[in-house]
């Protein structure tokens, strides 16, 4: 049997890789990959994605921020009143960088910085983005500081290679299953990719 073919959406880059890495860790295929370009993006574009999957009978992995939204059911509610069952539309608490520190063990090894460093449970963090480039500015490899936290600059701001350095350390050693036991909306996300695929 051929693996099921999904679509993928995100807010940028760095989603789209996790997408990707969850759609293979249940043995599917990667077909289509939207880059929205942003939360805006996905606002405006999400009904379109939904009535593809309903249409066109194609499954879609859909994942957006939370960021500051209070309810991601309310903000889900207010994007897709109705969801196509091949849809699969899953929003991240607060950030997709708190998906990523649920690994903390691996994030830790490939940042460079002390074991127990980050904190347990990510989805507390107001914001795990900045808190992500709090450890890497203060990392024992260069090419991290370097390359994930703009030089010369008084706020925390994302470096030259921040989404190409998550998106080597998400293809290469991001453990969804591992992570999924400290990020609860991940390991909701992780069941509807399965569900998808079992349809």
């Amino acid at each position: 049997m051929n693996p099921q073919v999904v679509t993928i959406a995100g807010e940028g880059r760095l989603d789209l890789e996790v997408a990707a890495q969850l759609v293979l860790y249940y043995g599917g295929e990667v077909g289509n990959r939207y880059d929205s370009g942003g939360k805006s993006g996905i606002h405006s574009k999400i009904k379109g994605y939904n009535n593809s999957a309903q249409k066109v009978n194609v499954p879609w992995l859909v994942l957006l921020d939370l960021n500051s939204e209070e309810c991601p059911i309310s903000l889900r509610d207010k994007l897709l009143s109705e969801i196509a069952p091949l849809m699969c539309f899953r929003i991240a608490i607060k950030e997709i960088e708190a998906w990523l520190m649920g690994d903390k063990e691996n994030l830790e090894i490939y940042l460079g910085i002390s074991r127990g460093s980050l904190p347990t449970e990510p989805e507390k963090i107001e914001n795990p983005k900045e808190e992500l480039l709090r450890f890497a500015r203060r990392s024992k490899k260069r090419e991290i500081r370097e390359g994930m936290v703009r030089k010369n600059s008084s706020n925390l701001d994302p470096g030259p290679r921040y989404t190409t350095l998550l998106r080597r350390y998400v293809q290469n050693h991001w453990r969804p299953e591992v992570a999924a036991e400290r990020v609860d909306s991940l390991r909701r996300a992780m069941a509807c990719v399965e569900r998808l695929l079992k349809l």
